[in-house]
């Protein structure tokens, strides 16, 4: 039975005593149709309150409460994630969040305070989770929401005086606009007795069939039609499309029938979160790429897929899904082509996790040991640096190539991809390999052909020539001078001057990567360089002497303020987190003090004003141009101007005064 916070129907009509009015003419009045009016109590009174209450169940996931829905924008901690829910649709990424691993406790916590709407879009504000609780509890089943039809918007209804006169046209723009108008036709005062429904109106059912009904008899039986075929409408067989987003991107799929057969059941597929859909040929490890969305139609969720590299007269197009479970779909196309897809969830099986294998890949030197029984490939160096760059050295012949690399974690369990590789032999790895064992200083992986790649880590081998230089921070930081310009002198050669073996090595710096890559345009006197911009970004090449082998490395000079004029990131931080904050100078206007800003110390914001709450998020930075306050996921009405991030040019302990670029915001805070 689902929980519900009673109403009752407030609707109360005078009855009709006569048909003519005292007036010194006699007037011909058409009076309302019987089949359009409105009758107080009827059943379609109480149908269309019903039907008009806030549906308090799409947000179960948030509040598990059928009887009360929370007010957006809203942030919650999902599983020690922080994620702020702007839409109906942002629901999906906490099933995402529970649904990522299968053994662990899912844990949703609210950042208080939060505002709830009730069935009668009554709206409390709540400030702990004791509150929220005591209102769950006190959650009734009296009346049922009829939460399977809607109404196609707008409608109107002619309003009637005593005279069966038309003194007015409301216009019903939504379901709370309809549930408060039919709970306040009793309170009317200025004569209207009578209200009707203004004909055809069109009823849309929970599957996406509509109807058009030209009475009130036609109405009332469309909408007990919809309330006794409610369950059908949530079978097992029936998803949404949120529910499909979800499942699709909880696992990897595989292909179990295409119109009968087993031509593709070799293929998995991946539907990534960002639309990417990805196609992995299970035997050769082929990757086919495209992307992929879901719709709404009368007939129930389509999936489509595009731009797939191939297949595409096979697979791309629009599917819709006959059939639904959470790990088994049917989907048919408008040729009655079938394809009938199962959920794979596997979990890894090693004790190691995702960053545990990037930690341990990154630290020295890998080699690969065994590849397929045998270790041809072990005196090629593997050097997996940050931003997913494999440097490779083959230490027989001296030579050097590059690739790419990336570990992720998928329903197959971690997964390893080499890519780009254009190396002699070592080309033979390229591919996605999946992790069987995992220890500090070897790894174990296996491919979807059964092929083994043995890793074992090598810190004593520097055979890498550029190894050193990507073990350092390529960061120069200079004071500026008394003009505060900017502008300053650096030694360039300070950055890697541990790294330099002049028997090895030779260094040229070069302002632009062209420059660098090219090998012309060296700056004259690295030792004395003033910079042109600040940050500005210097591209070292560094040659390997009596070869053609060369990298390049970036080097950022940063220019800082060092007068002690402004206040610094922490003291601004202490600051904000005490006291309340006002808005008193946006853009030249106080609009906005109205607004309480409270800065709490965990990074949220709490703003309170013209009679609601709103929340957001809170951040400092300090760089070479001063402290920036970073603004964000801000969404009430007018405030939400304020998200950015803003830099602080004038700084007291109770004002500070913040811009980007031409934008203005001046803050003073009030104590006590």
């Amino acid at each position: 039975m689902k929980k519900k916070i009673n109403y009752i129907l407030l609707l109360s009509f005078f009855a009709l005593i006569t048909l003519f009015s005292c007036q010194n003419e006699a007037i011909e009045v058409n009076a309302p149709n019987n089949q359009e009016t409105i009758l107080p109590n009827s059943n379609l009174a109480n149908l269309l309150q019903s039907t008009s209450a806030n549906d308090c169940s799409q947000d179960d996931v948030l509040d598990n409460a059928n009887c009360l829905s929370i007010n957006l924008p809203v942030t919650v901690i999902v599983n020690d994630i922080t994620i702020t829910i702007n839409t109906p649709e942002d629901l999906a990424l906490i099933t995402q969040i529970f649904n990522e691993f299968e053994d662990d406790e899912d844990i949703l916590e609210f950042l208080f305070p939060i505002t709830i709407i009730l069935n009668d879009y009554s709206e409390y504000v709540i400030n702990n989770e004791e509150e929220l609780e005591a209102f769950i509890d006190e959650c009734t089943d009296d009346d049922e929401v009829i939460e399977c039809v809607d109404f196609q918007y707008p409608i109107s209804f002619s309003l009637y005086n005593t005279d069966f006169q038309i003194i007015d046209t409301v216009v019903i723009e939504n379901d709370e606009a309809l549930y408060n108008f039919l709970n306040n036709l009793e309170n009317q005062n200025d004569g209207v007795i009578l209200a009707s429904l203004n004909f055809p109106v069109t009823l849309i059912y929970a599957n996406g069939e509509s109807i058009e009904v030209a009475n009130n008899q036609e109405l009332e039986t469309a909408i007990n039609a919809a309330e006794s075929n409610c369950e059908s409408y949530n079978e097992d067989d029936t998803c949404s499309e949120q529910q499909v987003d979800a499942n699709l991107q909880e696992c990897y799929w595989k292909i179990v029938s295409y119109n009968g057969d087993d031509n593709f059941i070799q293929y998995q597929l991946f539907f990534n979160e960002n639309g990417a859909f990805e196609i992995i040929d299970g035997v050769t490890t082929v990757a086919i790429g495209g992307n992929w969305q879901t719709s709404m139609s009368d007939q129930g969720v389509v999936l489509t897929l595009s731009e797939l590299t191939a297949f595409n007269g096979d697979l791309g197009g629009e599917w819709l899904i006959t059939e639904c479970d959470n790990d088994r779909f049917e989907l048919v196309n408008s040729n009655s082509t079938t394809i009938v897809i199962e959920q794979i969830c596997e979990t890894n099986s090693t004790n190691c996790s995702v960053d545990e294998v990037n930690e341990y890949l990154q630290t020295c030197i890998w080699n690969a040991v065994n590849y397929n029984g045998s270790n041809d490939l072990i005196s090629f160096n593997l050097n997996f640096n940050v931003e997913n760059m494999l440097s490779i050295y083959n230490s027989i012949n001296n030579n050097e190539f590059e690739g790419y690399w990336n570990v992720s974690e998928t329903a197959n369990g971690i997964k390893l991809e080499l890519a780009n590789i254009n190396g002699d032999l070592i080309n033979e790895i390229s591919g996605y390999w999946f992790l069987e064992e995992c220890e500090f200083d070897r790894l174990q992986f296996t491919n979807e052909s059964n092929e083994v790649l043995v890793l074992e880590k090598n810190c004593e081998t520097q055979n890498n020539p550029f190894e050193c230089f990507t073990s350092f921070d390529p960061q120069l930081v200079e004071c500026d001078g008394d003009n505060v310009d900017g502008i300053s002198i650096f030694n360039l050669t300070n950055v890697f001057a541990n790294c330099i073996e002049p028997s090895v090595h030779n260094l040229t710096y070069h302002i632009t990567l062209a420059d660098a890559e090219a090998n012309v345009n060296p700056i004259s006197n690295p030792t004395e360089y003033t910079n042109i911009v600040n940050p500005q970004t210097i591209y070292v090449r560094v040659e390997i002497n009596g070869s053609d082998v060369y990298e390049i490395f970036e080097m950022s000079l940063i220019v800082e303020n060092c007068t002690n004029n402004g206040c610094t990131e922490s003291q601004i931080d202490n600051f904000l987190s005490e006291c309340i904050w006002n808005v008193v100078n946006y853009n030249n206007s106080n609009d906005l003090i109205v607004f309480d800003f409270n800065f709490n110390n965990d990074g949220t914001i709490t703003i309170t004003g013209e009679g609601a709450t709103y929340t957001g998020m809170w951040s400092t930075t300090q760089t070479a141009n001063g402290v920036y306050i970073e603004l964000i996921n801000i969404a009430g009405p007018n405030i939400q101007a304020l998200n950015g991030n803003w830099l602080v040019v004038e700084c007291e302990e109770n004002r500070l005064e913040l811009h980007i670029d031409d934008n203005l915001i001046v803050l003073e805070r009030t104590c006590g």
